[in-house]
C-alpha cells in the first residue's frame, strides 16, 4: 500500500501531491495498527510516527520544506539535503509497512513467536531509524530561515512575576545555582524548579548584554527532537552588583547535576562506571543536536564545556522509558547547555579575549586562546569545543580533577609525555601541558588511538572531524566563514552518519 501511495515521492519534495501522499501513509499506518489485538509497546511507537506523519509535527515540517524548496534565496545545500531526507523518509515508511505486515496474522493477532525472535528486534531497529531521521530532518528544518530568528521582548523579572524561594550553588560551578521559585501564570502562583546563572555587573554594557541574551533565549522553543537542548529562559533580573538569567528546569526525578560531575564520580570505579554505552551515545547525540540548535538561531555559544552541560532526569521521560523498557533508558538524563553570558550573534564581531592558562581555555580552539585570539569566533569554534566534550564522553575520564588544586588527568599527561609532546621534566607543569600548540595534538591522539576501543571507530571519527573542522576535517574550512548553512548541513550529515549504528 505504501509503495503504491508513494510512487511519485522519489521525484522530490517539489513534486505535487508529495505531502498529501506522506500524510495518507501516516493515516494508513495508524489504521493498520488499530487492527492489532494487544499491540506491544514498540508497535505503539510506530503508531505515534503514523500520527506525526498524518497530522503532527512531521507533516508540518514537510510542508515547511516544500515551501522552502520553492524559494530562490534558500541555500542550495539546504535544498539538496531536504531532497535527500525526503527520499530517506520514503524508504523508511515502506519499511514500516513491511514490518507491520510481517508481525500479525490475517486475524490481526500478533505472531508472538515471530515477534519474540525476529519481529521485536526488527521493530526496534525501525523505530531507531525513524527517530534518527526525525532528529536529522528537524535540524535541517531549523536552518531554513536564518533571517527572522529573534523577536525582541521585555524579559525583566519583577517581584510581581518571579519570587525565588531558595537557591543553592550547583556543584562547584561559581555562576550556576539550582532551586525553586514562584512564578505568576494565568493569574495564579505556580512553584517551579529553576536554574539561575549569576553574573557580576561591571558596567552598563554587562546588563545590556544580559538583557539581550535573555530576550534571544526567551523568544524561541529550544527543545531538541532527540531530547535535551536549551532550558526555557524566563528572563533576567538585577540583584545588587549582579545580574541573573533565570531558566525553568523540567520536573525531574532528582537534583540536576553537571556532566563533568557525572564523569568525575565514575573515575574510581571499573571502566565505564555505572552508565551504559547507550546512555553515553545518547547524550553525545543530543549535544550535537543542541549545537545545531544554537547555530540555527544565528548564534554562537562560546562556552561549551562538560562543566556547562546540565543533566536532567525528567520525570515524564523517565516514566515513558520504564514503560517501554527502551534499550537506551539510563539515569544519566538529558543534557542542557548552560552558561550563556558569552552568547553572541554568529555574524557579530566576537573577537574578545579569553583568559590565558585556564580550564576554560582548554576547551577552546588554539586560535581562540589567550588574551589576544588570532581569529574571530565562528560556528567552527563551537564545534571544536563540542569535540573536546565528546572526547571526554568517549573516554569517560575527566580531563581536570578539582580538589584543593586543579590537576590534569593521568591519561592526558601519559600521552603528552610518551608521544613527545612535552618533556618528562614538565609532566607535572600544567602550563606546559596546556600550551595551545600541545593540547590539540594530545586530544587528537586520544581520539584516534584510545576512543575506538571504547566507543567505536565511527564515534572516534566524529571527534576527529570536530577537533579539525577548522583545518579541513569536515571538508573546505572556508565554509565556516563563507557559507554558514553549508557548514551546518555538513555537520548535520556528519552526526547522522556517526550515530547510524548506535541506539542514540
Amino acid at each position: 500500500m505504501a509503495e503504491l501511495i508513494l510512487g511519485a515521492v522519489a521525484f522530490g519534495v517539489a513534486t505535487p501531491g508529495v505531502i498529501i501522499a506522506f500524510a495518507e501513509c501516516g493515516k494508513h499506518i495508524q489504521k493498520r495498527i488499530q487492527t492489532f489485538n494487544d499491540a506491544p509497546a514498540i508497535v505503539k511507537e510506530l503508531d505515534k510516527f503514523g500520527y506525526e506523519l498524518h497530522q503532527g509535527k512531521i507533516k508540518i515540517n514537510l510542508e515547511l520544506a516544500e515551501w522552502a524548496n520553492s524559494l530562490d534565496d534558500i541555500d542550495q545545500t539546504i535544498k539538496d539535503s531536504i531532497g535527500a531526507h525526503i527520499n530517506k523518509l520514503r524508504a523508511v515508511v515502506i519499511e514500516v509497512e513491511h514490518c507491520l505486515s510481517d508481525m500479525v496474522d490475517k486475524n490481526g493477532q500478533v505472531r508472538r513467536f515471530y515477534f519474540t525472535f525476529i519481529g521485536g528486534r526488527k521493530a526496534q531497529r525501525v523505530v531507531k531509524v525513524l527517530k534518527n531521521w526525525q532528529n536529522d530532518f528537524f535540524n535541517i528544518i531549523a536552518l531554513i530561515d536564518m533571517r527572522n530568528r529573534v523577536s525582541r521582548q521585555d524579559v525583566s523579572l519583577p517581584r510581581s512575576k518571579y519570587a525565588p524561594k531558595h537557591c543553592t550553588l550547583l556543584s562547584s560551578h561559581p555562576e550556576l545555582f539550582f532551586g525553586a521559585a514562584e512564578v505568576l501564570r494565568n493569574r495564579e502562583a505556580q512553584e517551579i524548579s529553576v536554574l539561575v546563572e549569576r553574573k557580576q555587573l561591571f558596567d552598563a554594557n554587562t546588563i545590556s548584554d544580559i538583557r539581550e541574551i535573555a530576550s534571544i533565549l526567551a523568544s524561541r522553543s529550544l527543545q531538541n527532537a532527540s531530547g535535551g537542548g536549551i532550558l526555557k529562559c524566563l528572563g533576567y533580573r538585577e540583584q545588587g552588583n549582579c545580574a541573573e538569567l533565570v531558566f525553568e528546569v523540567p520536573q525531574c526525578e532528582d537534583r540536576p547535576y553537571l556532566l563533568s560531575d557525572a564523569i568525575i564520580s565514575d573515575r574510581s570505579k571499573p571502566y565505564g562506571g555505572e552508565y551504559s554505552l547507550d546512555s553515553r551515545y545518547r547524550i553525545a547525540r543530543q549535544l550535537c543536536d543542541t549545537v545545531i540548535k544554537v547555530f540555527s538561531l544565528g548564534l554562537v555559544h562560546k562556552s561549551i564545556r562538560t562543566d556547562t552541560i546540565l543533566l536532567v532526569i525528567e520525570e515524564e521521560k523517565l516514566d515513558d522509558k520504564k514503560h517501554l523498557d527502551a534499550p537506551y533508558f539510563t539515569s544519566l538524563g538529558s543534557p542542557y547547555l548552560t552558561t550563556w553570558t558569552l552568547l553572541r550573534k554568529a555574524t557579530g564581531t566576537t573577537s574578545g579575549p579569553g583568559i590565558s592558562g585556564t580550564i576554560e581555555d582548554f576547551y577552546r580552539h588554539p586560535k581562540r586562546q589567550g588574551i589576544q585570539p588570532e581569529q574571530r569566533y565562528n560556528f567552527g569554534h563551537d564545534i571544536y569545543s563540542l569535540g573536546v566534550c565528546l572526547l571526554e564522553i568517549g573516554l569517560w575520564e575527566p580531563f581536570f580533577i578539582s580538589n584543593n588544586t586543579t590537576t590534569l588527568s593521568a591519561l592526558y599527561k601519559e600521552v603528552a609525555v610518551q608521544q613527545g609532546f612535552v618533556k618528562k621534566i614538565h609532566a607535572d607543569q600544567i602550563e606546559q601541558l596546556t600550551w595551545p600548540a600541545i593540547v590539540p595534538k594530545v586530544l587528537l591522539f586520544l581520539a584516534q588511538h584510545v576512543v575506538p576501543q571504547r566507543m567505536g571507530f565511527a564515534f572516534s571519527q566524529l571527534i576527529v572531524a570536530c577537533l579539525t573542522c577548522l583545518e579541513g576535517g569536515m571538508g573546505d574550512p572556508e565554509c565556516f566563514k563563507k557559507s554558514r548553512p553549508e557548514a551546518a548541513t555538513r555537520f548535520n550529515d556528519l552526526i547522522s552518519q556517526s550515530f547510524t549504528f548506535t541506539s542514540a
